[in-house]
């Protein structure tokens, strides 16, 4: 019995494996999924010595923590969410943030909506879900994703047999920090031209 699942282990870490070097030679990075969850993650840690950073998508692309953590010598934490302004976390968490940096960073519009709501959710979500066993469980499912491609979430036959025969490599990766970079030179500029009529200028 224990030489049975002594065997089938090793097997499946030995297919894993195996798979993961695959899907790497095709262009699949590990990638992390986004979620209430992982942002709940961090969001737990607002009240340690930490830097924080709000904004939506853009503030997450292309930021690099490690950069910034080394010049403050002080963790930093990614809680910008997309499509999101940061004024709602701010009204909600001010008291909590008294003598802590903040990196701010905001479209000019949505600097000037004051109002806005957007991203309350995943406030929520961390006051009334997120408990023990979803935070346990999201630490291990975004270190397994953050350190082996196989577990991307975009990763299927499908678009394996479709990527390999187009040449064509998945774009943006998202870190366990929650941190994203984008590599443009991987898209098909001119099928995405020709699918959209937005971006024609820019791409």
């Amino acid at each position: 019995m224990k030489k049975g699942l002594v065997i089938y282990i090793v097997v499946s870490i030995g297919l894993l494996v195996s798979i993961n070097l695959i899907e790497t030679k095709y262009g699949f990075d590990s990638s992390v999924t986004d979620s209430k969850d992982l942002w709940s993650l961090w969001r737990d840690r607002i009240e340690k010595d930490t830097i924080l950073v709000l904004g939506d998508s853009h503030t997450q692309l292309g930021l690099d923590l490690e950069t910034l953590e080394s010049e403050f010598q002080k963790e930093v934490i990614q809680l910008s969410i997309d499509g999101t302004d940061p004024w709602w976390f701010l009204k909600e968490n001010y008291k909590k943030l008294k003598n802590k940096l903040v990196i701010l960073a905001a479209s000019q519009s949505m600097l000037n909506n004051f109002n806005s709501e957007g991203g309350r959710s995943y406030e929520e979500f961390y006051k009334e879900k997120f408990n023990l066993d979803r935070k346990i469980n999201t630490w291990i499912w975004a270190w397994l994703q953050n350190e082996f491609a196989v577990f991307n979430e975009f990763l299927s036959l499908r678009s394996i047999v479709e990527r390999t025969a187009n040449n064509e490599s998945w774009y943006l990766v998202t870190k366990k920090t929650r941190e994203r970079n984008a590599d443009y030179n991987l898209l098909d500029k001119e099928k995405i031209r020709k699918k959209t009529r937005f971006f024609k200028k820019g791409i």
